[in-house]
């Protein structure tokens, strides 16, 4: 069965409709994800521009022809927002997108006041449409650059990326089947045809598919962040005692493996109940904040460090015995720099042991124990704590 384009245009704007509904829903539900309104506002721009094309009575009024497309445009630009606000790109593209508006915007301006030609605008929309489409395909199967909870080759991602590269092509094959012969070109798009039932197709499974596909992406998105929440250590943003004890254990399995020693290392630091006494607990936590994270960019790539619980940090240092262990360390803690509290700059005091795998022990609680025993040993001979001087005087 062939559709005209009333019947294109009400069904297209009906799915988007139901797509603007079942997102807002969502969206009402996540008020902490912006990325989700993006995608209401899309979906409603969209409705209210099909909706128009199927009110209007032919001959259609190009005044609000151009509108309607426009409003389709947005949709696409509105889109690819969401999507690049949901992987929380760095860049936001809400500036190039609006340029592309504009930019449709004045081209169908010009191409009204030159005589409104018919397979000019269907161009000027395919181009546009197709050129957003693109960009979405390419933002949901590239890897996002900064937060990475989402599996890219398979799923949500593939199936979306895959249907706006596909969607955006068919924009410049509707346009070129349009302007294959010219002066039947407004015949064929004004009866029915297969192209009617093809893009009536073509937006039905797009609206479904994103409702499904932001729906898959954002539950992804909230599973990664309960699981950063469960192994990440909420002030430092440090892995936690559970992820560092899985990292102990892919260690001490590849160690196996290699045959080859890893160290375990417990570092405190000298004095934090005496810092927090001082200057208040917020400054406490900052001067933690600051001396974990010179720790941490200290170290080789591939150590880690994690907190274990109040001041006490722990460090998995592979390929290294004991001895280099403690060297390392002990570059680490003499180069921590002053931590700036107010008036005054606090250079850091740490106390540590260390004990190697399989020198020591094999698993993680004879290690810990080894380690921090002589943590304390050291902490007993050397009785050391933070230095304060006044800020100026660094």
């Amino acid at each position: 069965m062939q559709l005209d384009f009333s019947t294109m245009t009400f069904t297209a704007g009906m799915a988007s409709l139901l797509a603007a509904v079942c997102l807002g829903l969502l969206a009402a539900g996540h008020r902490e994800e912006p990325a989700l309104w993006r995608f209401v506002a899309g979906a409603v721009m969209g409705a209210i521009g099909l909706f128009a094309f199927w009110a209007m009575e032919p001959p259609r009024p190009v005044g609000p022809r151009i509108a309607a497309n426009l409003l389709l445009i947005a949709d696409h630009a509105a889109l690819l927002i969401g999507f690049r606000c949901l992987f929380e790109y760095r860049r936001d593209l809400s500036g190039p997108s609006a340029g592309v508006l504009l930019g449709t915007g004045l081209a169908f301006g010009t191409a009204w006041v030159g005589g409104d030609p018919f397979i000019g605008r269907i161009w000027i929309y395919s181009l546009a449409a197709f050129a957003l489409s693109i960009a979405i395909a390419w933002t949901l199967l590239a890897r996002p650059s900064r937060y990475r909870p989402f599996e890219r080759w398979a799923g949500a991602r593939l199936t979306l990326g895959s249907l706006f590269a596909v969607h955006g092509a068919f924009q410049l094959a509707r346009a070129g089947l349009v302007s294959v012969a010219p002066d039947e070109a407004v015949t064929n798009w004004r009866d029915p045809s297969p192209l009617h039932t093809l893009s009536m197709l073509d937006g039905v499974l797009l609206a479904g598919a994103v409702i499904w596909g932001v729906a898959s992406l954002h539950g992804q998105k909230l599973a990664r962040a309960l699981d950063r929440l469960a192994r990440e250590d909420p002030l430092t943003r440090l892995p936690n005692r559970l992820a560092f004890e899985e990292l102990f254990r892919a260690a001490a399995e590849g160690a196996r493996r290699r045959g080859t020693p890893f160290a375990l290392a417990v570092i405190d630091v000298d004095g934090f109940k005496w810092i927090n006494d001082r200057f208040g607990h917020v400054q406490g936590d900052q001067f933690l904040e600051s001396v974990t994270r010179s720790l941490a960019e200290g170290l080789r790539a591939h150590d880690t460090v994690a907190r274990f619980g109040g001041d006490e940090l722990l460090v998995l240092m592979d390929g290294v015995d004991r001895s280099a262990g403690e060297a390392i360390l002990l570059r680490l803690v003499t180069a921590a720099p002053p931590v700036r509290l107010g008036d005054e700059a606090v250079t850091p005091s740490f106390s540590f042991g260390v004990s190697a795998h399989p020198e020591d022990g094999i698993d993680f609680d004879t290690l810990y124990r080894s380690a921090d025993a002589r943590m304390y040993e050291a902490k007993r001979r050397t009785a050391t704590g933070p230095t304060i001087a006044h800020a100026d005087a660094r």
